[in-house]
């Protein structure tokens, strides 16, 4: 799957500049087709595709052979600040996910600036989740019972550039971690995160919340009135 990837030099690598200019055909990623590989119980399920756009990133950890990336769940912490149950800077990392990739046998980490250049950085690095800001997208290659495949895209606080001067053409700002693993987990725990910052009498709204989330389109009104249509008052 990342074949093309293994021989990418470590400094990056650029386009010609006579194909900096040209229309590349659009292939939109088919999400459905992606969720349709995993067992329908599966918890991985809910978190790939766009179900946590914008959600943001904790911290991780990476060695040889395991890699784990924390964020913030996205769609518990809308529901919070909806509900007034919580607002501020105190959203932030108070409902922990992370999504463990034990026994990895590829692992890619490149970051992206202008002028379609990619650049290959050590997968071991201590600092190497300093600079996630959040969530763009999970998506899923390959899944089977002893493999998985899957690409993490994030955005960067401080996105990589080359040069001096603002550059106004192709850039997707971010870091894309490619990854092939013996296996994959999701542990939860915006649960925990819940009681101990929401408090334990306002469960019955996480509860009902499991059915419904992701909810990828859903504004501050979807919220607010899905939270009504439950029979809870929003705190002031």
């Amino acid at each position: 799957m990342f074949a093309h990837l293994r021989e990418l030099p470590r400094v990056g690598q650029e386009a010609p500049p006579n194909e900096l200019d040209e229309e590349e055909e659009y292939v939109p990623f088919d999400e459905e087709a992606m969720l349709a590989k995993f067992p329908s119980d599966c918890r991985l399920r809910k978190h790939f595709g766009f179900g946590q756009n914008d959600a943001r990133i904790i911290g991780g950890e990476c060695t040889d052979s395991f890699f784990r990336l924390t964020f913030n769940h996205y769609d518990v912490e809308r529901l919070a600040a909806c509900a007034g149950l919580l607002t501020g800077d105190a959203l932030d990392g108070a409902f922990p996910v992370s999504i463990e990739f034990v026994d990895v046998q590829e692992l890619f980490v490149m970051r992206s600036a202008e002028d379609r250049f990619w650049q290959l950085i050590r997968n071991t690095r201590s600092d190497v989740f300093d600079n996630l800001l959040d969530v763009n997208e999970f998506r899923l290659h390959g899944l089977t019972e002893d493999e998985i495949i899957a690409t993490l895209i994030v955005n960067e606080w401080s996105p990589f550039r080359r040069r001096r001067t603002k550059y106004y053409g192709w850039s997707s700002e971010g870091v894309n971690i490619h990854v092939r693993a013996k296996a994959a987990r999701v542990i939860e725990r915006y649960r925990e995160g819940w009681i101990e910052h929401c408090g334990k009498d306002s469960l019955p709204l996480l509860d009902a919340f499991e059915d419904v989330w992701p909810q990828r389109f859903w504004g501050v009104s979807d919220f607010e009135k899905w939270i009504k249509e439950q029979g809870f008052e929003i705190r002031a």
